[in-house]
C-alpha cells in the first residue's frame, strides 16, 4: 500500500445560523441529527460513562514495554498496539499489525472509531513525553487498560535481527500518483475520506471506503493488487494503510 498526501490548508467556513433561532426545540434537534455524518463508535459508551461516577485518571507515565511485549500486543486477537509517532516515522517502519495514528492529530477519536476501547492497548512513541500525552488522550475516551509504551525512533535494529516483522508504507504525492496511473492504470486507488468529501469531488476510478470502515470492510478483491490510499492530507490514509485488514494486501 502506498499513501498519497498533499499539503492542505484549512478553509474557514461561515454560515448563517439565524434560522436556528426561529425553530422549535424539536425542529432544531431533528435538523441537527438529520445532518450528522458518521461518528466514532466509542460515542455509544459515553452516555453511561458520563452518568456514572468518575474514576481517577492515571497520570503516571506508562511503564516501558520491551520490543517483544509490543509485538505480542500487536498480534494478540484481543489487544492493540497503537503507533503514535509522527506519520513520517511510522511510515518508514512500524511493527506489523500495529495501528498507526499520528499523536499530533485526533488520536483518541480515531482510535475509538476503529478499535474497541475496552481491550489491552500498548503504545509506540518516540519519547516518553509523547507516550504520556497519548495515554492521557486515550483515557479521555475510556481506554483504561494501557499496558505500557515502547519508546523508539526507529525499528531498523529490531528488523535486522529478524525477530520482528517491520512494515514500511511508501509515501507519495498526487503528482507521483498521476505518473503511476499513466504507466499502470490497473492500480487500485482507495479513497478513505468521508462520504460528503467524496461527493464534493473525487478521482475518477477510485474506490471509496471511509477510513473508519476499513476494519469491517471486505478487501479480498484487492488481494495481490497494488493499492494506493488517499485522503485530504495523509492522516487518515496512513491509518487506513496500517489497519490489520490492509496489511494483508
Amino acid at each position: 500500500i502506498r499513501v498519497v498526501s498533499r499539503d492542505w490548508s484549512s478553509d474557514v467556513c461561515s454560515s448563517d445560523l439565524s434560522a436556528a433561532f426561529h425553530m422549535s426545540e424539536d425542529q432544531f434537534v431533528s435538523t441537527v441529527l438529520a445532518n450528522l455524518g458518521a461518528y466514532p463508535r466509542y460515542f455509544q459508551h459515553m452516555g453511561p460513562r458520563n452518568m456514572g461516577f468518575p474514576t481517577a485518571a492515571e497520570l503516571s507515565s506508562p511503564r516501558d514495554l520491551d520490543l517483544g511485549e509490543a509485538v505480542v500486543l500487536a498480534n494478540g486477537p484481543q489487544s492493540y498496539l497503537v503507533d503514535v509517532r509522527p506519520r513520517s516515522q511510522s511510515a518508514a517502519g512500524h511493527i506489523a499489525r500495529s495501528l498507526c495514528i499520528d499523536g499530533s492529530g485526533a488520536l483518541a477519536s480515531w482510535f475509538g472509531w476503529i478499535a474497541p476501547i475496552d481491550r489491552p492497548v500498548g503504545i509506540v512513541a518516540h519519547s516518553r513525553v509523547e507516550a504520556s500525552a497519548a495515554q492521557r488522550e486515550l483515557q479521555r475516551i475510556g481506554v483504561d487498560f494501557i499496558v505500557g509504551a515502547h519508546i523508539t525512533e526507529g525499528l531498523s535494529a529490531g528488523a535486522a535481527t529478524g525477530k520482528i516483522a517491520v512494515v514500511s508504507t511508501p509515501r507519495a504525492s498526487f503528482s507521483d500518483l498521476a505518473t503511476r496511473l499513466q504507466r499502470s492504470p490497473e492500480i487500485v486507488l482507495l479513497d478513505v475520506r468521508e462520504a460528503d468529501e467524496r461527493l464534493s469531488s473525487h478521482i475518477a476510478g477510485s474506490i471509496h471506503i471511509p477510513a473508519h470502515e476499513i476494519p469491517a470492510a471486505d478487501l479480498s478483491s484487492l488481494d495481490g493488487k497494488e493499492v494506493w490510499t488517499h485522503c485530504g492530507a495523509g492522516f487518515r490514509s496512513t491509518i487506513a494503510a496500517s489497519d490489520r485488514k490492509s496489511t494483508r494486501l
